[in-house]
């Protein structure tokens, strides 16, 4: 009788010029909406069964309707004038110019052979940025730097910068950025202590938010090892005042703090080649730094292998390799044109101490009172009761 019912409905559905489309919620329809869906694709309709509702439409069906979803139901999103007006401008810009470029795109070959266009790397597609969007970055931009300002001219801002420029990288930030502004590829040599971790890609951030480009940067830096990637991403986050997961934030596997404001991203090596293998031009990242290059692990060999095949397809990417031994030689044979950046450090003064020598500094004084091991005499204590008890039996079993 169901079947019969749907008949009639689909039939009036066809006839009728102005209805779309039929909704049931019944569950009687929601068991037979196989030989509901046969009879609408005989009329040339289309069907589709949904968590609690069957429709059959005129027109095409997407998989989920949030009108038909009950427990997730339409909420309205209220936008200011000028939030709607810059979305609305963007969201047309990009549907132009998508339309525009499909002609453009290359053609597979058919033989099943990979074309010099679709090779490992693809050429970086150009599309205009629109003026709302310009807009956008434009005052995000000069957010960040009146943040940085601000931080720098607080009383622990102020006290922050004057350690970092005791640090031995300091004095030759200004050859290291201009070593980076000129070339593709820059290899820092520098001694353990230097400060080339935490100070190099605070650098270049900073850098690109005095000259007004924060927002448009993605600073990516890789470390061998999970903990190191953390630890140094708290370091820096502290040292810019803020919390981590703002500016700077770190990712590894099954864990990552960031969030959408986050230019600075650390990351294991292997994060990064993850990453590769669905984005091998590595689009929106504009500096990428391989810290600890001179361990020689397979990732990071393996990654250097791969940034070398990128260059000649981002030349906007910049490339920051950091070895703390004297073998940055070798690699800046392997990326022909690099330049060498050495930066002398220092060993932090190391001093022994005795036990003695602690009791001479505090002061303190031995006496027969404070040298009493509790440890021990908790322990003689219950000795002495053992013995006892077991004494006690002793006696109790000869007298019986």
């Amino acid at each position: 009788g169901s079947i019969h019912g749907w008949e009639s409905k689909l039939n009036a559905l066809l006839s009728d010029g102005d209805c779309q489309e039929l909704v049931s919620r019944e569950k009687k329809d929601r068991v037979d909406f196989q030989q509901i869906a046969d009879l609408a694709t005989s009329r040339g309709l289309y069907s589709q069964l949904y968590a609690k509702a069957v429709v059959v439409s005129k027109v095409p069906l997407p998989d989920y309707r949030f009108d038909l979803d009950d427990k997730r139901p339409k909420r309205e999103v209220i936008l200011s004038p000028g939030v709607y007006s810059n979305v609305k401008a963007h969201i047309e810009n990009f549907t132009s110019a998508k339309c525009e470029s499909t002609d453009e795109l290359p053609q597979s070959s058919g033989n099943g052979n990979i074309s010099a266009e679709e090779r490992l790397f693809d050429e970086p597609a150009t599309v205009p940025l629109s003026e709302a969007r310009n807009n956008i970055l434009g005052t995000k931009c000069v957010q960040l730097l009146n943040d940085l300002r601000t931080w720098q001219a607080s009383p622990e801002g102020r006290k922050m910068m004057e350690f970092r420029s005791s640090l031995p990288t300091y004095k030759e930030k200004n050859a290291l950025l201009r070593a980076i502004s000129e070339n593709q590829v820059v290899i820092v040599s520098g001694e353990t202590g230097c400060g080339k971790t935490t100070q190099i890609p605070q650098y270049i951030l900073e850098s690109e938010i005095e000259y007004l480009r924060g927002a448009m940067c993605n600073i990516i830096c890789t470390q061998p090892r999970k903990i190191s990637a953390i630890s140094v991403s708290e370091r820096i986050a502290a040292e810019r005042g803020e919390k981590l997961g703002e500016t700077v934030g770190y990712k590894i596997r099954l864990e990552g703090v960031k969030g959408r404001d986050t230019r600075l991203l650390f990351c294991t090596t292997g994060i990064l080649l993850r990453r590769l293998t669905v984005d091998k031009n590595l689009k929106g990242v504009t500096h990428i730094i391989v810290d600890e290059i001179h361990e020689r692990g397979l990732n990071e060999d393996f990654l250097l292998i791969v940034l070398k095949s990128l260059l000649p397809h981002r030349p906007d990417l910049k490339i920051i390799l950091m070895s703390a031994t004297l073998d940055a030689q070798l690699f800046s044979s392997y990326f022909i044109g690099s330049q060498l950046v050495q930066i002398p450090g220092f060993t932090h003064p190391v001093q022994t101490y005795f036990l003695e020598s602690i009791l001479e500094i505090t002061g303190y004084q031995l006496t027969d009172s404070n040298q009493v091991d509790e440890y021990c005499t908790e322990k003689s204590w219950k000795i002495y009761k053992q013995t006892s008890k077991k004494r006690k039996s002793q006696l109790v079993s000869a007298v019986e």
